[in-house]
């Protein structure tokens, strides 16, 4: 009997039933695009958050995987001995122009660095950062031990810029954004003042010029009073100007005694890139004759502009 019925209510319902089924089909392969749609996203998302610590981000090649794994095996030494307490054999990975420039003793390393990050066990992911001749920076950041620790929440962050160099047929690491050091030794001759410019300390954000004035003059020069914040640059061989940090100096730092000599460093800040070549720092507003300037520096107006080849 039923089927009889059934038998009947397909054969007088032909075209309704064609219309469902189409119905049905529809939504079955919208069903499944939709699904393999959302599966294709996923992937899409899943390939960009691959961690691919040889890619170099900022400038320069990708590094190769075997120099990738000798530099990543050096900095977790360190991390390893930071994380130890073995504090001298942390130290002495450091190169010896990081220990001149930064931490010139092992209890200043120790207070400002290891004492700051290494407060519990720090694990470390790298990313290749800048790739240039004998240098290789990585972005370095730390985090806890999350295994160890079963922390997953609020973890805390530490970020630094290792860069591993060659030092006498060895590797070693420069720590706290210290890049390296360049050796200049340029002499200016102007008005008088001889100005040597000795060497550049290059950090991943700013850059000191470490350089000698030395006056044969009898009258006291100021290079620059600091009351305005464009009349001391770093110049670019691109003609790009960068600041100089005045928090770091004070204008009687820069006020040159007759016939007398000065150490001076100064500031600027410049983002680390090897493409940007250094040219000259430019005194926009020296001062030649300070002791008139102090008498009536509304009326004063002997200024000169000098400017130091890099």
């Amino acid at each position: 009997m039923l089927r009889r019925w059934l038998s009947n209510y397909f054969a007088n319902n032909k075209k309704k039933n064609l219309f469902i089924f189409i119905i049905i089909i529809f939504i079955i392969i919208f069903i499944a695009a939709s699904k393999m749609d959302s599966e294709l996203k996923a992937n899409s998302n899943e390939s960009k958050e691959v961690y691919r610590p040889q890619e170099t981000v900022i400038s320069g090649n990708d590094i190769s995987k075997e120099k990738y794994e000798n530099d990543s095996a050096l900095i977790k030494t360190f991390i390893n001995y930071c994380n130890n307490g073995e504090l001298e054999e942390a130290y002495n990975l450091l190169s010896t122009d990081c220990k001149e420039k930064v931490y010139s003793t092992k209890a200043e390393f120790k207070k400002n660095y290891v004492d700051v990050i290494f407060t519990e066990d720090r694990e470390c992911n790298l990313q290749s950062w800048i790739n240039s001749t004998g240098y290789n920076t990585y972005k370095a950041i730390f985090i806890e031990d999350i295994i160890s620790t079963g922390n997953y929440d609020n973890v805390k962050e530490f970020v630094d810029y290792i860069t591993v160099c060659s030092e006498n047929d060895s590797k070693k690491i420069n720590v706290n954004n210290y890049i390296k050091t360049i050796e200049v030794n340029k002499e200016t001759k102007k008005n008088e003042l001889t100005i040597k410019v000795k060497s550049i300390d290059v950090y991943m954000e700013y850059v000191e010029c470490n350089i000698v004035v030395e006056s044969n003059n009898d009258k006291k020069i100021l290079l620059d009073n600091l009351e305005y914040t464009n009349t001391t640059r770093l110049i670019g061989s691109d003609n790009i100007e960068y600041k100089l940090d005045k928090s770091t100096i004070f204008a009687t730092d820069l006020l040159i005694n007759e016939n007398s000599v000065n150490d001076i460093k100064l500031k600027f800040f410049k983002q680390y890139s090897p493409d940007k070549v250094m040219d000259s720092i430019k005194f926009k507003k020296v001062i030649l004759d300070y002791d008139s300037y102090i008498k009536n520096k509304e009326e004063y107006d002997n200024y000169k502009e000098i400017s130091i080849k890099l």
